[in-house]
């Protein structure tokens, strides 16, 4: 039997000699480092071009914050201008106002807009008889207790109806945050944010942070130069209603999928978040692309902190850098090898044309 002769492909001594050569690992090195450097660069520039359209859109979301919340300052100050036209406001003409001001659709996310009125503890008894003659037997301030020179009433409540009802006859001014608020801007004329509160028409059921908006409207003919005189001259507090999470959904809608929204409300602490667009009540954790603005509203500070989430993450496209590190090692190792093998043929070709010499000149 013949036997087979086994056959070994490879690459020939003298060629793998070749590709030892520190002038090929020094281009190679070259052209890694090169790649290195350039997809380091690419790295670069999409994490600044993330970054400048993260910021973008983070400032876009503050901005809409502080015009939606400019519009309805103008809401507080159209109720004003109403009870200035004429000396006497009824409920009619109230509800008349709000219903063609169309909250729901033109001011999404206000909860109620609202009338308080000012009334002497001498007047509350026949204020308290007037409001039942009008068709509302329930009717009463609270809480009642404790008594007080002059009691505050939201006589005016619109939309009238649901779970507004239950903001009707109270006394914003027994609860200390509310009452900061409308003291700072009675005594000053300006409009006024009140700090954190549970409205008074929460219930059970999807209990939000909310906060009030307050305006004051003042006796015409009054000196209204110092605090004292503002507040012996008050007439009513035109004031909305806001629950934070409906506040800004009626602002955002799904607009910040990509991105959550906190809300503080002073310092940035747990116990001061207000709103957080996450609907969860753990911290958010802040990305390396966040974005914290103060803003002043209605004599208030809020902190408006925008942070990138998974899905904004997800978003950045790193194709160029991929592609720059994956061309760029190709690259380098081509040239390494074509190199190597180049030199490898030109080797044979100087040992060829040697021998072929010494051939010669031998005969």
């Amino acid at each position: 039997m013949l036997k087979q002769k086994s056959v070994t492909i490879g690459i020939a001594p003298s060629t793998m000699a070749v590709f030892r050569s520190p002038f090929l690992w020094v281009v190679l090195l070259i052209g890694l480092s090169t790649t290195f450097v350039l997809w380091h660069r690419s790295n670069r520039d999409i994490a600044e071009q993330s970054k400048e359209r993260f910021d973008s859109r983070a400032e876009q979301i503050v901005t809409a914050v502080e015009q939606r919340m400019h519009a309805y300052e103008q809401v507080l100050r159209g109720g004003v201008g109403l009870f200035r036209t004429q000396p006497t406001i009824t409920r009619y003409q109230w509800h008349e106002y709000v219903e063609n001001a169309d909250l729901a659709k033109n001011y999404p996310g206000i909860q109620n807009f609202a009338v308080d009125f000012p009334i002497p503890a001498a007047e509350k008894d026949a204020h308290i008889a007037q409001i039942r003659a009008e068709g509302h037997p329930e009717y009463s301030i609270t809480p009642e207790q404790p008594e007080r020179p002059v009691y505050h009433s939201l006589v005016y409540v619109e939309p009238f109806g649901g779970r507004n009802l239950r903001a009707f006859g109270f006394d914003m001014y027994t609860n200390p945050v509310r009452r900061e608020a409308m003291d700072r801007a009675i005594d000053l004329g300006l409009p006024s944010v009140s700090g954190m509160v549970k409205l008074a028409q929460e219930t059970n059921e999807d209990v939000q942070h909310g906060f009030i908006y307050c305006l004051p409207v003042y006796h015409t003919g009054r000196l209204i130069v110092t605090p004292d005189q503002r507040r012996a001259a008050l007439r009513a507090l035109v004031c909305g209603g806001f629950r934070a999470n409906d506040l800004m959904r009626g602002i955002f809608g799904a607009k910040t999928s990509d991105l959550e929204l906190e809300v503080f409300d002073g310092a940035i602490t747990p116990e001061s978040r207000m709103y957080n667009s996450s609907g969860h009540a753990e911290e958010i954790a802040v990305s390396t692309l966040s974005h914290t603005r103060p803003v002043e509203i209605g004599g208030r500070t809020w902190n408006l902190r925008v942070s990138a989430n998974q899905a904004f993450i997800d978003s950045i496209s790193w194709t160029q850098s991929q592609l720059v590190i994956v061309s760029g090692t190709l690259l380098s190792f081509a040239l390494f090898l074509g190199l190597g093998f180049w030199f490898d043929i030109e080797r044979r070709t100087q040992e060829h044309v040697r021998r072929n010499s010494e051939i010669f000149n031998a005969v």
